[in-house]
């Protein structure tokens, strides 16, 4: 049922983006060695278990941890968390400036270090995966639940864009069962995923 943990994994961020930037970010994440921890899809329907269910609640409550972060589409299926997380405004660890490249500057370096793990999305990553693994392995001992190592994450940068997110996130249990999940992420299109999973 578990498969061995990879040693490494590239580092997919965005060279000297701010995550903190108040935007919209498309997020997946995936269960260690793509075991089916959260349930099952049968007839483009996504049932969750007891993990699933888990997965889904902390999900849904990350608002209620994170000042000026909103949530929108996401669906848990058997092996992913796929969503929309938005950040409504700046966050107070970060300088907000017209300006992406903000680890350039020699007073954010100076006061942040560039520190990745500080800024909005990749620290509700971090909290939530960790919330949903300590409660996962409370509750059961057959196994030890783990994530993958670190996550996907897309910059929506525009309507068009964010529109084809959202009903590629609705309709994924639709699709499982033609392709596991890999349909609409083609070269060419408004987003491409790599095969991070």
């Amino acid at each position: 049922m578990y498969r061995k943990r990879s040693k490494t994994r590239k580092i997919i961020r965005l060279k000297n983006y701010n995550y903190s930037r108040p935007g919209y970010y498309f997020v997946t994440i995936c269960t260690e060695g793509m075991v089916n921890y959260f349930g099952r899809i049968v007839g483009g329907k996504m049932y969750l278990n007891k993990f699933g269910k888990i997965t889904e609640r902390n999900w849904i409550d990350i608002p209620n941890h994170f000042s000026n972060i909103s949530i929108d589409q996401f669906v848990v299926v058997p092996d992913h968390v796929y969503g929309i997380i938005i950040v409504v405004s700046a966050y107070m660890w970060t300088l907000q400036s017209d300006n992406d490249d903000q680890c350039n500057h020699a007073y954010m370096r100076t006061l942040y270090n560039c520190d990745r793990t500080k800024m909005a999305v990749p620290k509700i990553m971090q909290l939530y995966k960790s919330s949903v693994t300590k409660e996962i392995n409370r509750i059961q001992n057959e196994f030890h639940f783990q994530w993958q190592k670190s996550y996907y994450d897309h910059v929506i940068r525009n309507k068009q864009s964010l529109n084809q997110i959202r009903r590629y996130i609705k309709n994924n249990p639709l699709k499982w069962e033609e392709g596991k999940n890999n349909w609409g992420w083609t070269k060419g299109s408004l987003f491409f995923r790599p095969n991070i999973c």
